[in-house]
């Protein structure tokens, strides 16, 4: 089968060249790092929550006053020159300087060789994440296709939580690896077992809901709520991959990053290949169910890190959580 992925009819290239500058301006998320790495991520947190406030009441004035295409552009892309405006002026208001930073050559090398795994990672990521609306649509048509993406949209719209989690207490679970190894894997599990009672009670509460919530978001799209129920579940296992992938990168597993993320990839175009020309966009979303699974817990195939797979499990299945209940 070959899929053909056109540009939508008549969007101008301006609109792709405005977006392009975006990655530019993204490099400020240096200033997020930067804090994060001193457990200081609350500064970054300040800018967040202003700058998500900020454009969403831009955004809002703008679908008041019935504004064409090209001015949410121009405020999408506003958002993060917004945020690297706050990331700047925090870091220069906690007694740094941007101006002091020089260049260093060898270190650049070092941070691409360390990182291209990652990088290449990330593209896949976004492949297999988006890969699916694409094939429903050259399958199942337009109308099914958006339907899909209103599932998407509302069960990835909590996936950004695991992220700003692990990126601010990693660097403390870090600290326990170099005084006591023992608290270091306690303190792993403990972040396993806050992915899962994270995402697990928000999964089964959606599972339930999922027909009032597309009463109230977009009632056109009703039928997509059994979807809805059987995509959720994927966040459990963005969740726990999160903390994993944290935990591969600490221990310099950086490559096994890139490979699991291929296998995800390559589990979710096949599965999509058999099951959305059989079950439509229902297909789909047991395809990204099963692939953000398998992604998970591709550790468990390789030995030297299958413990964390081991430890995944305990977390998903309550395991740990009994074994607290009883030692207390």
């Amino acid at each position: 089968l070959c899929y053909q992925v056109y540009p939508a009819k008549g969007t101008p290239y301006t609109y792709v060249l405005i977006f392009s500058v975006i990655g530019i301006v993204q490099a400020f998320n240096v200033i997020d790092s930067y804090f994060q790495s001193e457990v200081q991520s609350k500064y970054i947190m300040q800018v967040q929550v202003t700058g998500n406030l900020l454009s969403a009441a831009i955004k809002l004035v703008l679908i008041y006053l019935k504004m064409p295409l090209i001015a949410f552009v121009y405020a999408y892309s506003f958002d993060f020159f917004l945020l690297a405006i706050g990331y700047y002026f925090t870091y220069q208001r906690n007694g740094r300087n941007i101006f002091n930073w020089v260049y260093n050559s060898q270190l650049a090398k070092k941070l691409l060789q360390l990182s291209w795994p990652l990088i290449i990672s990330g593209i896949m990521v976004s492949l297999y994440m988006k890969i699916d609306q694409l094939m429903i649509q050259n399958i199942s048509g337009t109308k099914e296709a958006g339907a899909y993406a209103t599932v998407a949209s509302l069960s990835e719209a909590w996936n950004f939580i695991p992220t700003v989690i692990v990126t601010t207490l990693f660097p403390a679970i870090l600290n326990a690896r170099r005084d006591d190894l023992e608290r270091y894997k306690k303190r792993i599990q403990n972040l396993y077992d806050l992915m899962v009672y994270l995402s697990l009670p928000a999964a089964v509460i959606i599972t339930f809901t999922s027909h009032l919530i597309y009463k109230i978001y977009t009632p056109e799209y009703a039928y997509a709520a059994p979807v809805l129920s059987v995509h959720i579940w994927s966040g459990v296992f963005v969740f726990l991959g999160a903390a994993n992938s944290q935990y591969l990168i600490a221990e310099g597993y950086v490559k096994l990053t890139f490979w699991r993320t291929g296998f995800g990839a390559i589990v979710n175009i096949v599965l999509n290949l058999f099951l959305i020309p059989k079950m439509g966009m229902m297909g789909a979303a047991i395809a990204t169910l099963i692939a953000y699974a398998s992604s998970a817990f591709f550790v468990l195939l390789i030995p030297k890190v299958s413990r964390q797979g081991v430890m995944m499990l305990k977390s998903l299945f309550l395991i740990s959580l009994f074994q607290k209940i009883i030692k207390r």
